[in-house]
């Protein structure tokens, strides 16, 4: 989705001298690696096949890398209160910790009552 609005008016951010820089690369690869990673269980949802099913393992790293891919988007952002709109968390450190609070639960608390 970024990549039909990427444009240095819009993310200053991700450019140097009207060329994208390291973080816009950065931020690129890990939002394509992820949709690609996102791809593979939904490829193998829609054939049904047993031979296909090691396909949704991929979806997890899928979570994982979408992560990065939106903490490299905020993370600069994320330790400057004063700098928040009208005081409020970015929505990318919502995200990313409300991401993480699920992982955590999912492996210390879930797990752990199986």
């Amino acid at each position: 989705m970024i990549l039909l609005i990427l444009n240095p008016d819009l993310y200053p951010k991700f450019y140097s001298n009207s060329e994208l820089n390291n973080d816009g690369y950065t931020t690129i690869f890990l939002g394509l690696s992820s949709l690609l990673l996102f791809s593979l269980p939904l490829y193998a949802s829609l054939q049904k096949r047993e031979t296909l099913q090691h396909l949704y393992r991929f979806g997890r790293f899928g979570i994982y890398l979408n992560i990065l891919h939106v903490t490299s988007i905020g993370a600069k952002g994320w330790f400057i209160p004063t700098n928040w709109p009208y005081f409020m968390p970015p929505i990318t450190l919502i995200f990313v910790a409300q991401a993480a609070l699920i992982i955590l639960i999912n492996k210390f608390v879930l797990k752990k009552n199986k």
